[in-house]
């Protein structure tokens, strides 16, 4: 409850968290280099990160993890006090036919 409030993500006026590459090209073996922008609490916040896509039967699944400083989106304490930055995300997707 205290995630959904203003304070945090403000839910009730911005009720999706999402990311919008920018580019992304192959790197090497499975690795991809991922650009773009995370959008969250009404805030646009610059990312850049390695994913692993691996093919998992007839799926693809992709795989990323990366940091974000929450001061950024808005965020500067919780309950307990401050918050401390960065703030480790980590996304795994598959994908099927």
């Amino acid at each position: 409850k205290h995630l959904r409030s203003d304070v945090f993500f403000h839910v009730a006026a911005h009720p999706q968290v999402r990311f919008m590459s920018t580019r992304v090209h192959y790197v090497t073996g499975e690795i991809l280099h991922v650009v773009g922008h995370l959008e969250a609490a009404g805030k646009i916040v610059p990312l850049e990160f390695a994913a692993t896509v691996r093919h998992v039967g007839d799926a693809l699944e992709i795989e990323a993890t990366t940091t974000v400083d929450q001061r950024q989106l808005g965020m500067r304490s919780g309950r307990l006090g401050m918050i401390r930055p960065p703030a480790t995300l980590h996304v795994k997707a598959r994908l099927s036919r």
